[in-house]
């Protein structure tokens, strides 16, 4: 669309000429797999130059927790989103310096208790197409929706065929333009931006300090709460180890207990038989001493000599 500015009118138009302020979005909505099944999360690295800009804890981002993905269901990705808020810029070097060429990879890893996570498939994002995608009716933000094909990874030995697809991946990219750096513009031409950022400057062209502090708040809030949430899985990863070291000591307690009893019940048993042999040896003494006795008082006074 072609804007006609009138020579004594001011533009309503921003001049992307001058430098901006940008924040870049990425957002990862939603896998399917169609090969196989798997706890899966996604990851991406920043590319250069952009990971340059960040902490290097920032330019790794990881979805979580790992969530099930069956076969052929759209399932969701909790915790995906991410912004960056990016030096002040003008278009041009947004798109040459920044963004051209600029492709983030990303990685579905499927998560194994019992082995190191292991990349099924990827994916890639070329980051400057978001400077063609259409402005919002508010004319500060592009927005880029994307339904990215995944291919198998080469160690991924589910997928057969040349082609190796395994799945997609929904995503959304935004580019917004939060507001114009003032202090490389001349005087003359504030006036000019003021009238788009009035709900987040004041007369002066500043950032209003409750929008500044709105802004410090919902991110504080965000990292508290992720923070939170690694907290949160810390505890119980440390609660389940305590548990399972418990119940093993415990099994293990059990398990001697119950090897001492049954030999404890051995030898008893084995008193038991003896003793039991010995009545029965003792019985059959005492039966054969009551039947001489009957025969020496039935067999008259010779018998009764002899005996003695």
């Amino acid at each position: 669309m072609t804007h006609t500015v009138q020579p004594d009118e001011p533009s309503g138009v921003p001049d992307l000429s001058e430098p901006h302020t940008w924040r870049l979005s990425i957002e990862l909505k939603a896998l399917t797999l169609s090969t196989q099944a798997a706890m899966a999360f996604a990851r991406y690295h920043l590319p250069p130059p952009l990971a340059s800009l960040f902490n290097p804890s920032l330019c790794v981002f990881t979805t979580h927790p790992a969530v099930m993905c069956r076969r052929n269901t759209n399932t969701h990705l909790p915790n995906a989103f991410r912004a960056y808020t990016l030096p002040a810029l003008s278009v041009d070097r947004l798109r040459e310096g920044m963004l051209q060429g600029a492709v983030i990879c990303i990685e579905i890893c499927h998560k194994d208790k019992f082995r190191s996570d292991e990349v099924i498939a990827t994916t890639s994002i070329h980051l400057e197409e978001v400077l063609d995608a259409p402005l919002s009716d508010e004319g500060g933000c592009r927005c880029l929706s994307m339904d990215l094909p995944l291919l198998a990874s080469p160690s991924n030995q589910s997928v057969t065929g040349p082609a190796r697809q395994c799945g997609r991946i929904q995503a959304l990219l935004y580019l917004e333009d939060l507001v114009t750096d003032l202090s490389m513009i001349e005087p003359s031409d504030i006036s000019r931006h003021q009238q788009h950022s009035t709900l987040s400057t004041d007369s002066t062209g500043n950032l209003r300090p409750e929008y500044i502090c709105a802004v410090e708040l919902e991110t504080w809030k965000k990292n508290e709460e992720a923070k939170f949430r690694v907290w949160l899985r810390e505890q119980e990863a440390a609660r389940m180890k305590t548990l399972n070291a418990e119940y093993t000591a415990k099994e293990v307690t059990r398990q001697r207990e119950f090897a001492e009893k049954m030999k404890s019940l051995a030898a008893l048993e084995t008193k038991l038989k003896k003793k039991a042999t010995e009545l029965e040896q003792r019985e059959v003494r005492i039966l054969a001493a009551e039947d001489s006795i009957a025969k020496g008082e039935g067999g008259g006074g010779y018998d009764s000599a002899a005996a003695r």
